[in-house]
């Protein structure tokens, strides 16, 4: 039963170009999909959203599903997602998601990382030039990882690096803010809130940061198969 709510999941993401769409119709999720189906291969999939919501509800979603089903293959989804939030939203429920199928997999690895970053920012709020060009670099390292011959592990181990590298401009750049506004700075990102599989984050006001990481690794043996869940939980920029 598990596993058919996973393949419908995946089976949903694809019907709609990737992201689950909204009701309205105006904006896209964030969702990095990868399906492995050839042997012997790599694939590497890579998603990045800057989202800025000033409404009343916060339930933007991103997402990272890697499907494998082959022999002696490589599949890595990474999806990251920063959502800047303004005003004083009555319901807060981010989702943040990460899902690794291995299905009738040979000596496979496969990878989903899903980064979420939820912060309060006030209205005027923008990246300074500068900060722009580092999170461009940065970005563009993360689609790089995916062009070399490395390995899920290399992969992992350079990810975590400059996701590092992303939050410090992230603090950075809101803590400059805040000072500008006379509030000084406020619980930067590096005040995180990971919330356990299965259990949605609470409603809350105009939340200061919220971080949420999910990472699934499956790996397999010949004839063995592993599936893996992890739940942790506007205008749309992509440098």
């Amino acid at each position: 039963m598990k596993r058919r709510l996973l393949l419908a999941l995946l089976a949903l993401v694809l019907a709609t170009g990737h992201a689950v769409a909204r009701p309205d119709g105006a904006r896209a999720d964030n969702a990095a999909v990868e399906i492995n189906t050839k042997d012997g291969s790599s694939i590497f999939k890579f998603a990045f959203a800057i989202k800025r919501v000033a409404g009343d509800v916060v339930d933007e979603s991103n997402g990272a599903v890697a499907y494998s089903s082959c022999t002696q293959c490589q599949t890595v989804a990474i999806a990251i997602e920063i959502v800047l939030v303004t005003g004083n939203p009555s319901v807060v429920t981010p989702t943040n998601l990460a899902i690794a199928i291995n299905d009738q997999c040979s000596l496979c690895v496969t990878v989903a990382d899903a980064y979420q970053f939820v912060v309060s920012a006030p209205a005027d709020f923008s990246f300074s030039p500068h900060a722009m060009q580092e999170i461009r670099r940065i970005v563009n390292e993360i689609r790089d990882l995916g062009k070399g011959d490395l390995t899920a592990a290399e992969i992992q181990a350079r990810l975590e690096e400059l996701v590092a590298q992303l939050r410090a401009v992230l603090v950075r750049e809101l803590a400059n803010a805040q000072e500008e506004n006379g509030k000084g700075a406020r619980g930067p990102p590096d005040q995180t809130t990971t919330t356990p599989a299965g259990t949605p984050p609470a409603a809350t006001t105009a939340p200061e940061s919220t971080t949420t990481e999910a990472t699934t690794t499956t790996s397999s043996e010949p004839t063995t198969t592993a599936e893996t869940t992890t739940d942790t939980s506007s205008t749309t920029t992509t440098p």
